[in-house]
């Protein structure tokens, strides 16, 4: 069974968002989406970022409103925690 996307967290959401608008293969999504699930908190879902490719890091900046560049900072100390 497939979890639902509305039970996702915040974070969650916006990364799941942010495959949807680069990545049409629905398959990969309901993946990502269990893989997410996974996940105890936002700070989980954060680590999550990590993993994705560049084009997805720049979707989800800008559904965060911050700049790429900020946002590139953010990640360098996110891997410090």
């Amino acid at each position: 069974m497939i979890n639902d996307y509305n039970d996702l967290n915040y974070i969650g959401r916006l990364v799941i968002d942010s495959y949807r608008e680069n990545i049409k293969d629905e398959s990969y999504i309901n993946e990502k989406i269990e893989i997410l699930f996974e996940n105890n908190n936002k700070l989980d879902s954060l680590y999550s970022v990590l993993n994705m490719d560049q084009k997805n890091r720049d979707t989800l900046s800008k559904k965060l409103g911050t700049t790429k560049e900020d946002f590139a900072i953010f990640l360098e100390v996110l891997k410090k925690v």
